[in-house]
């Protein structure tokens, strides 16, 4: 089975979003950096309701580009 990653956007309970998809038989794991984003199977991006907040973090751990070229390839995200 992949594992999800949850990208840790500092804006949404990540944990808690990881804890639902445990219970639902998913493994998974937080995402900090971009070799986080390029090995998971899967990836869950939280916080959509705080976008600007957490498109900060997302450039503070310096993995915008991770996540367009991830995009662009159509792999889940």
């Amino acid at each position: 089975m992949a594992t999800v990653g949850v990208v840790e956007t500092g804006v949404a309970n990540a944990a808690s979003v990881r804890t639902c998809l445990e219970r639902a038989g998913l493994a998974c794991r937080p995402v900090t950096d971009s070799a986080g984003v390029d090995v998971s199977g899967a990836l869950v991006l939280p916080g959509v309701g705080a976008i600007a907040a957490a498109m900060a973090r997302i450039d503070e751990l310096g993995i915008r580009s991770a996540l367009i070229d991830r995009i662009r390839a159509g792999r889940p995200t």
